[in-house]
């Protein structure tokens, strides 16, 4: 069966690379399962003389995870390094208008580059202005407790129905969680967190909707 799928698959990315250039986005790749990589792998190298391209992004440890990504023939490794200093401040305020500076600097010093962290941290202050609690409050020190303090902000609804999504991982079916909820999909459908505003919805297929989106 797995050769079968192999082989189907190498036939299939080779068939439309013959009709139009081909690009695969593989996105978070450290998240990845071995056997997919391979797949992708065999596919790259079965269809070395079409017009196929395989765009992988992940965290550093992705090469050390699938080593053998480095030795495709062709790759190109770009390393995406920290944001200067000068660019968080103009990210800080386009979205932070009016924060004042004590706030200001303790999201860059916080943030030290780290892209994910400059937007938790710039998320945290801004649910927070207009509030009492308007200067932001004391900021987590780290990622996880940026993640660890929006969770508790949920409703205990949600939380719940956050946990059983994420036993299925990245990727969830609505079906499944309704499951372990022991309730029908419809009551668990009203359950689950909306998108932020002026925010993509996140992309769904079959039911399947990506759980770190929702977050």
């Amino acid at each position: 069966m797995g050769d079968q799928m192999r082989r189907a698959f190498e036939d299939f990315i080779v068939a439309e690379a013959a009709v139009r250039p081909v690009v695969l986005v593989l996105e978070d790749t450290h998240w990845g399962d071995a056997a997919s990589v391979r797949l992708v792998e065999g596919a790259l190298r079965f269809a070395r003389h079409s017009p196929v391209c395989v765009v992988a992004t992940g965290r550093p440890e992705t090469t050390t995870l699938f080593p053998s990504l480095t030795s495709l023939r062709g790759v190109l490794h770009l390393v995406v390094g920290e944001l200067s200093r000068k660019h968080c401040e103009l990210f800080v305020d386009e979205l932070l208008e009016g924060v004042d500076a004590e706030t200001r600097a303790g999201i860059l010093d916080k943030a030290g580059g780290n892209a994910f962290f400059l937007e938790e941290l710039v998320r945290f202050v801004a649910e927070r202005q207009g509030t009492h609690d308007a200067d932001g409050g004391v900021m987590p020190p780290t990622v996880v407790a940026m993640l660890q303090t929006r969770l508790e902000a949920l409703p205990a609804n949600l939380r719940r129905f956050l946990r059983a999504a994420s036993i299925f991982g990245n990727a969830f079916w609505l079906d499944g969680v309704a499951t372990l909820l022991g309730e029908t999909s419809s009551t668990a459908g009203h359950t689950q967190p909306a998108p932020e505003p002026n925010r993509p919805a996140p992309p769904s297929s079959d039911g399947r909707d990506l759980l770190q989106r929702l977050l």
